[in-house]
């Protein structure tokens, strides 16, 4: 999927990346996300307390997002982690990168994690591809103003060609038309009916 320009219009390259890099493709639904959690020896409930135990639960002061993350998980009407939404996207694309520069997650499985939504939409989106998205809208809008000049020069062109047209057409008629219905006009009279058309014609 590709982003469109409006969608980045009104905030700057690096605003666009922040928005729109984390999102995923569909939510992660909850049952998986927790059996991630477990069989990557991240966190797993206690069979006694029902508790969550783990590396991310000792690691919840120092990464905050982790504690929002788990109080989402507690929630008894969640049913999904939705990283289709700009919010949570942007809490779990943070958990993971401060979670992999503290060696707790391994890239494989930060890509397993981010699997669980399908993906992002955006895998390439970075400040370039943003530029490259407002140069794209640039090129075409100067594409579009050159091509509507080229209009605008035509319609010029046909105006002046019709106004000429219909400038004879009234000279024709003027000069012209009484001499076709009258044979006692002289060769003469036709030339001096041109020679009228001629004169008047051309405009100061």
């Amino acid at each position: 999927m590709l982003l469109r320009f409006d969608q980045v219009a009104d905030l700057n390259n690096a605003e666009v990346v922040a928005q729109y890099k984390d999102l995923t493709n569909q939510p992660m639904p909850i049952g998986e996300v927790e059996f991630f959690l477990s069989q990557n020896g991240l966190a797993k409930r206690s069979a006694i307390t029902g508790n969550w135990e783990g590396v991310l639960i000792d690691a919840i002061s120092s990464v905050p997002e982790i504690a929002l993350l788990f109080e989402h998980l507690n929630g008894p009407r969640n049913e999904t982690v939705d990283t289709t939404d700009a919010t949570w996207a942007t809490l779990c694309g943070q958990l993971l990168t401060t979670l992999a520069s503290l060696g707790i997650l391994n890239q494989a499985q930060v890509d397993n994690f981010i699997a669980l939504g399908g993906g992002h939409v955006y895998p390439e989106l970075d400040e370039a591809y943003v530029q490259a998205i407002r140069d794209e809208e640039g090129q075409r809008l100067l594409d579009l103003a050159e091509f509507e000049a080229v209009l605008e020069a035509d319609r010029v062109r046909q105006a002046i060609l019709d106004e000429k047209r219909n400038r004879f057409h009234d000279l024709h008629h003027t000069f012209m038309t009484p001499l076709m219905n009258d044979d006692t006009k002289t060769d003469q009279d036709w030339v001096a009916a041109l020679q009228a058309i001629a004169d008047n014609f051309i405009q100061e």
